[in-house]
């Protein structure tokens, strides 16, 4: 089991939590799962799985976001 959470930048977020004490779990480059679509899994500092994506536009995959990212 894990969770997801959606960012604008990936690099960032990953930097923020190895910083922290996370591990990351996928290499050191994320993964691209489909063109524009970026993913990594890492365990945080307290031993859970979390998944941190980012999409180069994420209206295409949640065109309800799009209010929300404006």
């Amino acid at each position: 089991m894990y969770l997801t959470f959606i960012v604008d930048d990936l690099r960032a977020v990953v930097a923020k939590v190895v910083a922290a004490g996370g591990t990351l779990m996928t290499g050191d480059e994320p993964v691209e799962v489909r063109p524009g679509t970026y993913l990594a899994f890492l365990r945080d500092p307290e031993g859970h799985i979390v998944e941190v994506v980012e999409y180069a536009d994420i209206t295409e995959y949640r065109a309800d976001l799009a209010e929300v990212s404006a």
